[in-house]
């Protein structure tokens, strides 16, 4: 009796006393089954969600101790062991709840949170990027892969299983009744089979027992979702005119060329991440500091040229990184195969920093990894001649 719990639903009612044998049952309004949470509370919801974030904050900023000072963590390996270790403890049984938008909401920040920690980025930058350049889904996506994923289990189990019979019941209903409101997980699954037009799959796999196997189903399932998920990617970027430069190298989310260097050379790691931040727009240039309100204006104080400094005035327009500039063009007529450098020649200054800052497009190649080292030498050198104080 002590484990067991009533649940009250809806409305309070007159109080009621239940027992099992001789002991008392207690009352609630919420109760946590096999790491789930039952309830319709919304406010009991938001505090459950709430204490699975608190609950991964602390193995989340953990990974980051695992690196040392000169072998310091890649992006890649964090995710890896964020996506294996947090992901799972924050959304283990949440595809089977109806979660409060807020929460999600809290969810998604802690999610940009972490990806900005990972890649050493400052809280301004905005949390779609962060996330897009870690290759990351939103939390609410990769809660719809589980749902997916979860039925398509139910679904593949024998005619003669109780929960496939449930299942059954609770399908039909929602597929023939169209009238009226359907809540729950299985309306749910239907509402996102219908939204990824994979309707007519379940179907298939109900009515005619043609089932995928689940490494197709996965496959199906991530395909959809990932393109819709870089759809959105598309469309939202475009609202910030700080990832201008990040979304055109950027067409879908992934993992960055920079991070994927930084895990062969984890020695460039710093330098990787001067050129993300120059990148996003976010480096302590004049420019981010006028935007900060703490300078009055955005010009460059190293030259007579009247320019903002931004990314592009630092590494290519300005007179004091001349001396950078002209070394970076000798040690690319080396390390460059010759088409590729006469290319870069006729490349203008906006062109030629994003060329750059965006790991030649983001297509990480190894046998380019003496090019990538020029970049990043020489983006370290111009950005360590200003004062960053």
């Amino acid at each position: 009796p002590k484990k067991c719990a009533v649940i009250s639903y809806g409305r309070p009612q007159n109080e009621r006393s239940f027992k099992l044998g001789p002991e008392s049952i207690r009352v609630v309004s919420a109760h946590e089954h096999v790491g789930t949470l039952l309830t319709d509370s919304k406010s009991e919801k938001i505090k459950y969600v709430q204490s699975r974030i608190e609950a991964c904050n602390r193995p989340g900023y953990a990974v980051l101790s695992i690196g040392q000072r000169h072998a310091p963590i890649t992006p890649i390996s964090a995710s890896k062991l964020y996506m294996s270790v947090c992901i799972p403890k924050l959304t283990y049984g949440l595809h089977l709840m109806d979660i409060p938008e807020e929460s999600v909401d809290d969810m998604e920040s802690f999610h940009a949170k972490m990806a900005k920690c990972y890649q050493g980025l400052p809280d301004q930058v905005s949390n779609i990027g962060a996330v897009a350049t870690m290759g990351w889904l939103s939390i609410a996506r990769i809660i719809q892969v589980s749902l997916l994923m979860y039925f398509m289990r139910i679904i593949r189990l024998p005619s003669t299983n109780i929960y496939k019979k449930l299942f059954i019941s609770r399908y039909v209903y929602h597929i023939y009744h169209e009238e009226g409101i359907h809540i729950g997980p299985v309306s749910n699954f239907i509402r996102l089979c219908k939204v990824y037009n994979l309707l007519n799959i379940v179907k298939e796999a109900v009515e005619m027992c043609l089932h995928p196997s689940k490494k197709d189903w996965r496959q199906i399932v991530d395909s959809c979702i990932r393109a819709t998920e870089n759809t959105e990617w598309n469309i939202t970027s475009g609202l910030y005119p700080s990832l201008k430069s990040v979304s055109s190298i950027l067409t879908e989310k992934q993992m960055l060329a920079w991070w994927k260097v930084a895990q062969i050379l984890p020695e460039y790691l710093t330098k990787c991440r001067t050129a993300v931040k120059l990148l996003y727009c976010c480096a302590r240039l004049n420019e981010t500091k006028y935007r900060q309100n703490e300078l009055d204006n955005p010009l460059c104080d190293k030259c007579q040229r009247c320019e903002i400094e931004n990314s592009e005035h630092l590494l290519f327009r300005c007179p004091a990184s001349n001396a950078h500039r002209k070394a970076l063009w000798d040690r690319l007529q080396t390390a460059c195969p010759r088409p590729l450098y006469m290319d870069l020649q006729h490349l203008d200054t906006n062109e030629l920093t994003t060329f750059i800052l965006g790991a030649m497009g983001n297509g990480f190649v190894y046998e380019w990894l003496n090019i990538y080292r020029t970049f990043l030498d020489f983006v370290d050198n111009c950005y360590k001649d200003i004062d960053i104080s």
